[in-house]
């Protein structure tokens, strides 16, 4: 890996050329690719918009100007698609710099192309791109690393999240990019390297690649330029992530502290008590709060799982197995339990104003907070939008929780592993009024999408106060909240994994982990 290198960002200047006010029918791809013919400034026809289709998937993946993000597939070949045909030309050293598609340009566009998406298509791979301007893909080892204490018979080997920093891949130059990964980093990388609100959340672009060589200090080889999920690079930003949160003074608990403690001794899988009146007291409590455990006064694993499952509600921890499993006198996941404010366990009722659950499946437990959020965000929704719109859809929420806190393993795989503990709500996607099956799911490239009413209500719930952020899969969207300019679009994050449906994270208690 050590002779490998990458480009810098693309800066040479050039003059563009005068707009052509003239069409000319562009050649056949085949004529192109047998040498007979050239693509260039003013052709038309579809063997432009080809080319265009490929040099967005170019455009996205290097990401070169800071004012160019993408072509349209209008099979005109305009100024845009020069300046993306001389860059790539000059980047990867193809002896024709004229702008214009020849023989070797579009077989080196192609390669291009199915390198990135070979990338794309094997998410522990790492895209590496050389000096010379090839494209190598070399496999990371995928090592089943532990077993889910929740899982059926406790003998399911799985592949999760490693490392200091929860990732699944590597993040950086020349990494896969996964948008949830580089969220990770970027979150971890602000403030001091990364100022909050000129990134997009999700999107490796060059401000992110700046601050995270800037944290590296600037390395030169290519496998130095990105965090990997369990290497030293990630144990030194997560350092630095816990070393920027504990220079700041935390808020108060939005719960009332008690002066006694509501138990005499530790309660869980590492207390000093596992049977008696702590251990009932615990158990009561949790009843009240609307949690299905038995009242017996004996620690078994039902009473952990529920404990575990209001630990992670109060810390924010979207896998159980991470979450506080003893109760101390007087730690904090006891003071929430204890508090006159303490969270609830309840069902996702029918619906309300602006609202409906359309969950089969049940996943339908939520906290009481997500519930006041829904009323909230349905509210608004029917105020600034439904009113001026009233054959529009309502917000569908789908998928939360299940009762128990648990994933369901379908075909050897865990299903809705982030829908643990009621701040995780699924959103389907809302459909034209008159559409077949109105209430059914859709998805972003389908004809009955409604994206009007689908950027109405991302916007009711990244502007609630307790909504942390949005993931969504319309990537126009996600841009015109941008575009505005309004502080709530940074709350939003484009995975295009989520192209029917958006998922909506609420804040914790004390703070996500």
């Amino acid at each position: 890996m050590g002779n490998l290198s990458i480009l810098p960002s693309w800066k040479a200047d050039f003059v563009e050329p005068e707009k052509v006010r003239f069409n000319t029918k562009a050649p056949s791809l085949d004529s192109v690719r047998g040498n007979d013919g050239v693509l260039e400034l003013g052709s038309t026809g579809s063997s432009v918009a080809y080319v265009q289709q490929k040099l967005d998937t170019i455009l996205k993946h290097y990401l070169p100007f800071a004012n160019l993000a993408g072509l349209d597939a209008d099979g005109y070949y305009g100024v845009l698609t020069y300046r993306t045909v001389l860059w790539l030309q000059q980047k990867f050293g193809i002896q024709a710099q004229d702008g214009k598609i020849d023989e070797a340009t579009l077989a080196k566009i192609e390669e291009l192309v199915r390198g990135i998406k070979t990338g794309e298509a094997l998410a522990k791979d790492s895209v590496t791109r050389t000096s010379n301007g090839t494209v190598s893909i070399s496999l990371d080892s995928l090592t089943p690393i532990d077993v889910d204490p929740l899982a059926p018979g406790q003998n399911q080997s799985i592949v999760q999240p490693r490392g200091p920093l929860d990732l699944v891949a590597a993040v950086g130059v020349g990494a896969p990019n996964d948008s949830r990964d580089v969220d990770r980093v970027q979150m971890a990388l602000v403030p001091e390297y990364l100022g909050v609100g000129d990134f997009v959340r999700g999107e490796f672009g060059e401000t992110t690649e700046r601050a995270l060589l800037a944290f590296l200090g600037n390395p030169t080889a290519a496998c130095d330029q990105r965090i990997t999920p369990t290497g030293a690079a990630a144990d030194r930003l997560a350092a630095h992530e816990s070393a920027q949160l504990n220079s700041v003074a935390p808020p108060p608990p939005p719960f009332a502290l008690v002066t006694d403690p509501f138990i005499q001794s530790s309660v869980g899988a590492n207390g000093d008590e596992r049977r008696g009146d702590n251990v009932k007291a615990v158990q009561v409590r949790l009843r009240e709060l609307g949690f299905p455990v038995e009242v017996d006064g004996q620690f078994g694993p039902k009473t952990e799982t529920y404990i575990r499952l209001f630990a992670s509600i109060v810390e924010g921890k979207e896998q159980h197995h991470n979450a506080t499993a003893t109760l101390e006198p007087y730690g904090t996941v006891t003071q929430a339990l204890f508090s006159p404010d303490a969270p609830t366990w309840v069902q996702v009722k029918d619906g309300g104003i602006g609202w409906k659950s359309v969950d089969r499946d049940h996943y339908d437990y939520a906290v009481n907070k997500t519930l006041t959020v829904l009323e909230q965000v349905g509210a608004a929704y029917q105020q600034e939008f439904l009113s001026t719109h009233p054959t529009s859809s309502l917000i569908k929420v789908n998928d939360v929780s299940r009762e128990d806190g648990k994933v369901v393993w379908r075909n050897g795989a865990p299903e809705h592993r982030s829908h643990r503990n009621g701040l995780d709500v699924d959103i389907s996607l809302p459909k034209k009024a008159g559409s077949d099956n109105f209430d059914g799911g859709t998805r972003t490239d389908w004809a009955d999408y409604d994206q009007e009413a689908a950027f109405a209500i991302i916007k009711a719930f990244a502007e609630n106060p307790d909504v942390e952020r949005v993931i969504v899969g319309d990537k126009e969207l996600r841009d015109r909240a941008l575009a505005s300019g309004h502080t709530w679009a940074t709350k939003l994050l484009f995975d295009e994994h989520h192209s029917n449906h958006l998922h909506v994270d609420i804040a914790p208690m004390v703070g996500r982990t």
